[in-house]
């Protein structure tokens, strides 16, 4: 389970936050709440299970006293396509700065 607290004022609700720039981490889509698909945490998640080779993870989000959960789902797509740029990235960029480093 993956848990991320929300700061919100006491009296905030789901759809207040919802319109908050702050707490946009999640989104109502066909009248429920679900978690924003394209989202850093989003990405996060993606990442942890890839990483883990899990098929999925439990997300809660914390709000005050409120409590959401939801079922993530891995997205093998976008996990191959995460990969692939992290792979390339370290293998052309990082590795090669920390080799000039060491030397």
């Amino acid at each position: 389970m993956e848990c991320k607290c929300v700061f919100a004022k006491p009296a905030a609700t789901w759809h207040d936050l919802i319109f908050a720039p702050e707490y946009c981490c999640f989104e109502r889509h066909n009248g429920r709440l679900r978690f924003r698909p394209g989202h850093l945490y989003y990405y996060q998640l993606v990442i942890l299970l890839g990483i883990l080779d899990l098929s999925w993870i439990d997300i809660c989000i914390m709000k005050n006293e409120d409590l959401y959960v939801e079922r993530f789902i891995n997205d093998d797509n976008i996990w191959s396509t995460i990969k692939e740029k992290s792979t390339t990235c370290y293998f052309n960029l990082l590795l090669v700065e920390l080799i000039k480093i060491d030397s």
